[in-house]
């Protein structure tokens, strides 16, 4: 079934913008040998345009943003930039566990009941990240929480922001943040790691990849030696 059946028109032009930009970089890296989405546009599929509004953030933003962002409390630092560094929403942001992370694996896993879609998902992180979430005091179940018992709220998430506004001197949300990160992606064509993994889940909104079972399949082994290209927007 098309995806313009199902999801906005600006949903599935950042899908082919992310798409065209892991595939660029994998031909780059001859992981591939050569590019099936070269030539392919938003108008392959429809002349309609998407009626969507830019991020309030721009990618020559982004020094201003991360100078705030390392002013602030720590725990407000770590959530910022795992946002930041990953597109999540500030839901699957406020709601993820120790459990769902992996030092090992460099792995944060997203059950299904913390995504938009219900779909679950793997998103391959790197060290810095993992390091960034190891920073945190760990008490109780949610990396981000009250008193270690229940996450943070929206209301809360709501002021970290309002106050990081502030500081930065523009007027967004974490879903400006969220926008940035793609528009960074983008305009860098270095991000394979998270840029081939969204093909599969960026924004939460799209089908995931999935092999002959069904099952939904890992990061691409190439996914994970550029990853580091992500980790450095953060140090």
């Amino acid at each position: 079934m098309p995806m313009q059946s199902d999801y906005a028109l600006s949903t599935i032009k950042g899908v082919l913008g992310v798409l065209k930009t892991a595939f660029s970089r994998a031909k780059e890296l001859s992981l591939i040998a050569s590019n099936p989405t070269k030539n392919i546009t938003l108008r392959s599929f429809t002349t309609s345009q998407p009626d969507s509004q830019p991020g309030r953030l721009k990618p020559h933003d982004l020094p201003t943003l991360l100078a705030a962002i390392h002013k602030q409390p720590t725990s407000r630092r770590v959530f910022f930039m795992t946002q930041l560094l990953h597109a999540t929403r500030e839901g699957e942001t406020s709601l993820a566990e120790w459990k769902h992370f992996s030092s090992s694996a460099l792995e944060w896993y997203l059950p299904a009941e913390n995504t938009k879609n219900g779909t679950e998902h793997r998103l391959p992180i790197t060290q810095h990240a993992m390091d960034l979430i190891n920073s945190l005091p760990k008490r109780g179940t949610y990396i981000f929480s009250v008193k270690g018992i229940k996450p943070i709220t929206t209301r809360t998430i709501e002021r970290w922001y309002q106050s990081l506004s502030d500081d930065v001197g523009i007027k967004f949300t974490s879903h400006d943040i969220r926008k940035l990160a793609r528009d960074n992606w983008q305009d860098n064509e270095r991000d394979a790691s998270t840029g081939l993994s969204c093909i599969q889940k960026w924004g939460n909104a799209t089908q995931p990849r999935t092999g002959r079972t069904g099952q939904t399949l890992h990061a691409h082994p190439f996914e994970r030696t550029d990853a580091q290209s992500v980790g450095r927007m953060g140090e």
